[in-house]
């Protein structure tokens, strides 16, 4: 009960700082915990939805959001979400958990191997250079 307590609080840490924690959570529930594949699924989603409710208000409030970008993500992405939700019950775990598979390794690739661009970088403060009467 202890290791579960531990987790929940690193993955909710983690789920605010913006961390794709996801992964660790369905790792734990799924070797260490035996939970079902499905189910786990589901206590992950459930899980992230309360875990980033009160993260997200920090989140843009702190930081420039894209407005454009926020919108088609979840305009596309809600329906996708529903759409999976209702084609889970008919996929075989085994493809499900090759896909959660190959989504932790290109996740874990993009960003091993992603450069940062320099518009994300903070800009440097200019010294002011001090005049010296002479």
């Amino acid at each position: 009960m202890f290791v579960s307590v531990f987790v929940s609080i690193a993955v909710g840490i983690l789920a605010g700082m913006g961390v794709g924690s996801g992964g660790i959570l369905m790792l734990y529930l799924t070797l260490f915990a035996s939970v079902p594949h499905k189910v786990a699924q589901g206590i992950n989603l459930l899980f992230f939805v309360f875990a980033l409710a009160g993260a997200v208000p920090f989140h843009l409030a702190r930081y420039r959001v894209p407005v454009r970008i926020l919108l088609v993500i979840l305009l596309l992405g809600i329906p996708g979400a529903l759409a999976g939700s209702l084609l889970v019950p008919y996929l075989p775990v085994a493809l499900l958990r090759k896909c959660f598979g190959g989504l932790l390794v290109l996740s874990g690739a993009v960003t091993l191997f992603r450069r940062q661009k320099k518009s994300t970088e903070q800009p440097k403060k200019k010294e002011k250079k001090k005049r010296r009467n002479a």
